[in-house]
């Protein structure tokens, strides 16, 4: 028996940022392969590249700077769903089993939620 999956959700951004200093004298800036792309404590990141963060106290003058690269993929996994519903309310005779899986990373994590709905994130 083949499931029909009518929603299938790729994760393709990450949020990267940290539990930096907060405050009115702090400054943030986000270059993207040393290009200004944003001024905010944490970013979406969408591509792939060397994301760096660059905090600043306005008060003291101190900076401090951090590098984080994010690797883009498009190889993403394909595969097929075998299942067996319950035979009867309360048993547990059923499965999901996911089949055939080809392609995408080595950390690939398939996470089943709510009723036909599939997450897929490669990390």
């Amino acid at each position: 028996m083949q499931v029909l999956i009518k929603t299938l959700i790729v994760i393709r951004t990450i949020e990267i940022g940290g539990n930096s200093t907060t405050g009115s004298t702090i400054i943030y800036k986000w270059t993207l392969n040393n290009d200004s792309i944003n001024n905010t404590r944490t970013i979406t990141a969408s591509s792939g590249g060397v994301y760096t963060l660059e905090v600043t106290n306005t008060q003291t003058g101190c900076k401090a700077a951090d590098d984080v690269r994010v690797i883009q993929s498009d190889d993403l996994p394909t595969f097929d769903i075998d299942s067996s519903n319950v035979r009867c309310f309360g048993e547990k005779n059923g499965f999901i089993e996911i089949i055939n899986l080809i392609g995408g990373l080595l950390l690939t994590s398939i996470h089943l939620m709510e009723e036909q709905r599939l997450e897929v994130q490669t990390d």
